[in-house]
C-alpha cells in the first residue's frame, strides 16, 4: 500500500467490500499521521447511491463523536457523483497543495 501511495498524487476510491474499506482507511490513516503526503481523495459513487454518504455518517457517528478522529480529518475526502466532478476536485486540491508547497 505504501508503494502504491508513494507513486500517486491523487486517489479515487469506488464502492466495494472489505478490501476497499481497508485501502481507504489505510490511505487516510497514513495521511492523518503524516506518514504520507496529503493528496486529494475522491470517494466516487453513482448518482443516487448512498455508499460513501453512509460511510461518512458512520465515521462521524462512531469515530468523530468518540474523539477518535477530529472534524478536520474529513478534509481529506470529497464525495463526487461524476467523473468530471472528481477530476475537478482533484485538480482544485492539487492546485492548493502545490501553491502551499511553493510558498
Amino acid at each position: 500500500k505504501l508503494t502504491f501511495m508513494k507513486e500517486s498524487s491523487a486517489f479515487a476510491v469506488l464502492p466495494g467490500g472489505f478490501g476497499t474499506m481497508d485501502e481507504a482507511f489505510e490511505l487516510l490513516t497514513l495521511m492523518q499521521t503524516g506518514r504520507s503526503p496529503v493528496a486529494p481523495v475522491v470517494l466516487l459513487e453513482s448518482e443516487g447511491s448512498t455508499y460513501w454518504r453512509e460511510w461518512e455518517r458512520f465515521v462521524a457517528d462512531e469515530l468523530e463523536s468518540r474523539g477518535l478522529i477530529s472534524a478536520a480529518d474529513f478534509a481529506f475526502t470529497r464525495i463526487c457523483t461524476t467523473v468530471d466532478a472528481a477530476v475537478e476536485e482533484i485538480f482544485a486540491v492539487q492546485g492548493t497543495i502545490n501553491s502551499l508547497r511553493s510558498a
